[in-house]
């Protein structure tokens, strides 16, 4: 993983479900490409795509509201229950430590502080967005578009 040279290390929770979810998506990948990846390789593509719709759009809010529709509430409380909460079925979640270029975080922390012109208080941090994107993404997996999932993966990693 020498492509995060010079970055931040953040931990993610992750279901654990979800986590060996991952683990066999990461299989597929391979079955399919030829493309070896492991598990914090997703969350770097999440998180690069991420960052590509904040140089798009340049509208935080929009990103924000985006990638929060489903929370009843904009409030803190609400939002770090989306982010440490593990469903009372899961029994053990799994962290990920995870790598990620200084400049990436950077960008990152520009948009929340433009967010944070916008929308003060939302109580977000790139940990809480990486994790947000990478859970998100493989409820998606684990919700049936397995094969769009795969699809856009082994795209993103011949884009590297």
């Amino acid at each position: 993983m020498d492509k995060f040279i010079d970055g931040f290390s953040f931990s993610i929770k992750t279901p654990n479900y979800l986590y060996i979810r991952a683990k066999v998506l990461c299989d597929d990948v391979y079955d399919l490409s030829g493309y070896s990846m492991e598990v914090e390789e997703i969350v770097y593509l999440l998180y690069r795509d991420f960052l590509q719709s904040v140089k798009e759009y340049d509208d935080p809010v929009s990103i924000y509201q985006m990638m929060f529709l489903s929370i009843e509430s904009n409030s803190k409380s609400h939002i770090q229950e989306r982010f440490y909460s593990v469903k009372e079925d899961m029994k053990s979640a799994q962290y990920l430590n995870v790598a990620m270029k200084k400049k990436d975080v950077l960008r990152g922390e520009i948009f929340l502080r433009d967010l944070e012109s916008r929308i003060p208080n939302h109580g977000l941090t790139v940990e809480m967005v990486i994790q947000s994107l990478f859970n998100d993404f493989l409820n998606e997996y684990v919700n049936g578009s397995s094969q769009t999932v795969i699809s856009q993966l082994i795209e993103r990693l011949e884009d590297i």
